[in-house]
């Protein structure tokens, strides 16, 4: 099944969620529990666009599949002016891709991620992290 909401949980709420990510230095970020990818949905890099979980693309049609990390921002690799944000402060909040806003912007709590080791190693290419929404 293609096409699964990402949603923001805090770690007490569901501990499995804390660390149910890994990053591949290809980019991708693979839930390693369903396998699939953080997608922007559709395809379109644009402001608003809902964040999914998806099957894996090649590299050649993946460039809405691919992320990257500095500062705490995850960026679209092939647009880094647009990062992940978190739509809404409550558990279940989605995912959606918006604008970046700068470190002087005190409305950009929502755009900042820790990435954290969280569990074993699986790869050599992998890093699994937390999420620290607090």
């Amino acid at each position: 099944m293609d096409a699964l909401h990402v949603i923001v949980l805090t770690c007490s709420f569901f501990p499995p969620a804390c660390s149910g990510w890994g990053f591949i230095e290809d980019g991708f970020l693979i839930n390693k529990h369903s396998g699939k990818v953080i997608d922007i949905r559709g395809g379109p890099i644009v402001e608003g666009a809902r964040i999914i979980q998806y099957s894996q693309k090649v590299m050649a049609d993946a460039q809405n599949q691919r992320w990257g990390y500095n500062k705490g921002y995850l960026y679209v690799l092939s647009d880094p002016r647009f990062v992940l944000d978190v739509r809404g402060l409550a558990d279940g909040a989605r995912l959606v891709l918006q604008h970046k806003k700068y470190a002087l912007d005190p409305a950009n709590q929502n755009q900042l991620w820790d990435l954290v080791p969280g569990g074993k190693v699986r790869a050599e290419r992998e890093v699994l992290f937390e999420t620290n929404f607090e």
